[in-house]
């Protein structure tokens, strides 16, 4: 998998490319974020706003908006997503 984040303005999107097989393990780490239960090794889920995810044919969108004068890390946002890819490799059945 591969992992490209870009920043506009405040907010992010990352793009998860190649996901393959692991898609839903990817999506369903990624929905434990959006319902509060995120396991980062980050502080950045607490400057979030909001988290929307989508994608079809093993490519993901997440998009992020973090909260109102709040600034999101693309490094440590990178360490996050590198934290998500793993667990999701880990969680292949």
């Amino acid at each position: 998998m591969r992992c490209n984040i870009t920043q506009d303005g405040e907010a992010v999107e990352i793009h998860v490319q190649d996901a393959g097989d692991r898609a839903p393990q990817v999506l369903a780490s990624l929905q434990e974020c959006q319902e509060g239960r995120c396991s980062c090794p980050t502080d950045q889920y607490n400057r979030l706003a909001s988290i929307e995810v989508g994608g079809c044919d093993g490519e993901l969108t997440v998009h992020l908006t973090p909260h109102r004068g709040e600034h999101l890390d693309p490094d440590a946002l990178r360490a996050c997503m590198d934290y998500t890819l793993e667990s999701a490799s880990d969680n292949q059945s």
